[in-house]
């Protein structure tokens, strides 16, 4: 099972430090603590410029409220209301100073963020002088070297060249993040500097994701100088512990950092076993992250190899199954197949009724992937193999996977039967993540379902539950608002939802992430009436998503492609790709996505001056139809597969309206 721990890379570094910062029209003077507009000094204290500095740097980052008090106010006690109070004045000074908009935006129940980059500036250093230096002695000297030691400092430069080639630098151990201080009480302490490292660790445990302040003080009390002397995996311990919440706090650069030191720590300690779990921690962040899958791949290798010398049978299973799902996450089907095929014979060799269950759903999800719509037979063998042991949970994701299936083949009630049982199921489990996958799901099926307050509502909650960690999923959500907001009529919303999409897609390392983002906005800019720029938009998404997109937002692309082309008045050239789409729906037998082909048909036929053919292809697009949802690839994990795209075509009531007559009057 992929360690719901592990951690996502953002796909930026942080601004880094400088003397000087341009923001927009303002000028900060991070060393004079001053903020300027032109040669006018804002009125500004230093915490504000504080504020303001660490906002800067971490860019595009969100840095969360504690982070903001330790780093400004050294971690001295502060409320809450201290740091509101210097955010709003700081806000204030900002927007009355300059364009009038806000520069600082507040991220729900994760922190704050700037609303664009900084520019880092460094004063010139002096020109070198052009003077021809004097020669001394020594300088004659090296002027006579002969010819041969040329020769032989150039035999060292290849030498060292090609040994660079054959060996891999080793990428440096990053300084180790700044510990975080809580105050608890002085009794806690004490019973906490009386527990042995075994104690502790069940405390941090247990307390994990329920009393951070617990989790921070049983850290602090691991890394004990005292104990850690004669107990030095104490220390390696609490690195890894505090990765792992650095992780659930969304502090993503902070938690590799602690990971990489905890495996330094290993590795000096001889603990293959934790080693293994730190490399395992680390091939998952790469999969989550969708960044460099060959190096995750390896990093399982590594740590399936020190499994398999310590016999660990459950954990070399989770290693299967890990890699499998790094290969199905990044679209390598071959690889995928491969890993699935070791996993499924570990599983009948050494596994238990849970792996049995795993193994069913991700040949599935393989064949699913592969377009065989016949996966859903293994989903439900799945589900009934996790019922009849008591599996809640691997039912739950076997369930999931099943409304996926429905909805595709356009059954949305179905889909929705399947979801409502998959939350009933997690609601038997102490399972908590997974609420707000499911509650994805749900709002899909509403949306399918033509229930738009409903499917609005339920995007709504998954961005108030989905973890600061998720941000796929919180991508999603944000763009299932778009869709709903616009079902509405509110414009001004959508776009507003819209920009908060592409907020989230930036954090994340994988360039395609945006893609889903653009293709909404070639929607938006259609509503708008502004083909031109709907094309750019696809272009750009076209760009992220490479010559070869998987299935879901290949798909998407060429729904959108089809309603610019219409827009444009080129309508045999959206009936061509649209041709093209649909014989590949109909070898995967996606009737959804059929449906939705034939619905934009039907415009581009009435286009083009057909209304006969045109009522033939609206017709046959009767079928509901409705986005794919989420599902999870076991018990703890997010799928990959967005279900946001497949709703674009239900705004075709929106769209036809304006756009027809906006082609009519162009011709």
């Amino acid at each position: 099972m992929t360690d719901p721990n592990a951690l996502a890379l953002t796909s930026a570094a942080p601004m880094p430090s400088a003397p000087f910062y341009r923001l927009g029209p303002f000028r900060l003077d991070a060393v004079g603590k001053r903020l300027q507009l032109g040669e006018n000094r804002l009125d500004t204290d230093a915490h504000q410029i504080d504020v303001l500095l660490c906002l800067i740097r971490a860019y595009p980052g969100i840095v969360a409220k504690d982070d903001l008090i330790e780093r400004v106010w050294g971690g001295r006690f502060v409320t809450d209301a201290a740091l509101h109070k210097s955010i709003s004045e700081l806000r204030k000074v900002l927007r009355e100073a300059g364009d009038g908009q806000d520069w600082i935006e507040t991220r729900h129940r994760r922190g704050y963020q700037l609303r664009e980059a900084a520019i880092a500036e460094f004063p010139e250093l002096p020109k070198p002088s052009t003077a021809e230096p004097a020669t001394s002695p020594s300088m004659r000297f090296k002027s006579r070297v002969p010819a041969l030691g040329s020769l032989l400092v150039l035999g060292l430069m290849v030498w060292a060249g090609v040994w660079w080639w054959r060996h891999e630098p080793e990428v440096p151990l990053p300084e180790r993040p700044d510990v975080t201080v809580v105050e608890v009480p002085e009794s806690t302490k004490v019973r906490l500097r009386g527990m042995d490292r075994p104690a502790l660790v069940a405390t941090i445990r247990e307390s994990m994701g329920q009393d951070d302040p617990l989790v921070l003080a049983a850290i602090e009390a691991l890394r004990d100088p005292s104990a850690a002397t004669s107990d030095p995996a104490r220390l390696a311990l609490a690195d890894k512990f505090a990765g792992i919440r650095a992780y659930r706090a969304g502090e993503f650069d902070q938690a590799m950092a602690w990971y990489r030191h905890a495996l330094d720590g290993f590795v000096a300690l001889e603990d293959r076993a934790e080693q293994a779990n730190v490399l395992n921690n680390m091939g998952v962040l790469l999969s989550e992250s969708g960044q460099d899958p060959e190096l995750g791949a390896r990093w399982f290798a590594e740590s399936l190899a020190l499994r398999e010398a310590l016999g660990d049978a459950p954990s070399i299973l989770a290693s299967h199954k890990n890699l499998a799902n790094l290969w199905l996450e990044a679209g390598r089907l071959p690889e995928a197949e491969a890993a699935v095929r070791a996993y499924v014979s570990a599983a009948e060799q050494v596994g238990q009724a849970a792996d049995r269950v795993d193994a069913l759903l991700l040949e599935g999800d393989v064949a699913l992937a592969n377009g065989n719509g016949d996966a859903g037979r293994w989903f439900a063998e799945a589900k009934s193999l996790a019922l009849q042991n008591g599996l809640a949970l691997a039912a739950a994701s076997a369930e999931q996977r099943l409304g996926r299936v429905a909805l595709q083949q356009g059954d949305a009630r179905a889909a929705q039967i399947a979801f409502q049982s998959a939350m009933k199921l997690y609601e038997q489990t102490n399972e908590t993540h997974q609420r707000a996958i499911v509650l994805y799901n749900l709002a899909n099926a509403d949306e399918a379902l033509g229930d738009v307050a409903a499917a609005l509502a339920h995007y709504s909650e998954v961005l108030d539950t989905a973890p600061a960690s998720d941000s796929t999923l919180r991508v999603d959500a944000e763009l299932g608002r778009v869709r709903a907001l616009w079902k509405q009529g509110d414009q001004d919303g959508a776009r507003s939802a819209l920009d908060a999409a592409q907020r989230e897609a930036t954090t994340l390392s994988n360039a395609a992430a945006l893609a889903p983002v653009l293709i909404s906005r070639s929607v938006q800019a259609l509503l708008d009436k502004q083909p031109t720029a709907a094309r750019a938009h696809l272009e750009s998404a076209r760009g992220k998503l490479g010559a070869s997109p998987e299935w879901e937002l290949g798909s998407a692309l060429a729904l959108q492609d089809a309603w610019v082309s219409i827009a444009h008045g080129e309508f045999v050239a959206a009936l061509q790709s649209l041709d093209r789409l649909a014989d590949a729906a109909r070898v995967r037998k996606d009737l959804g996505l059929l449906a939705r082909i034939d619905q934009i048909r039907s415009y581009a036929h009435l286009g083009a001056g057909e209304p006969d053919r045109a009522l033939a292809y609206s017709m046959a697009a009767a079928v509901q139809i409705g986005p794919v949802s989420k599902t999870t690839q076991s018990g703890t994990e997010k799928g990959t597969t967005t279900g946001w795209h497949l709703g674009l075509a239900l705004l075709a009531g929106l769209l036809i309206g304006g756009l027809l007559v906006w082609v009519t009057t162009r011709r």
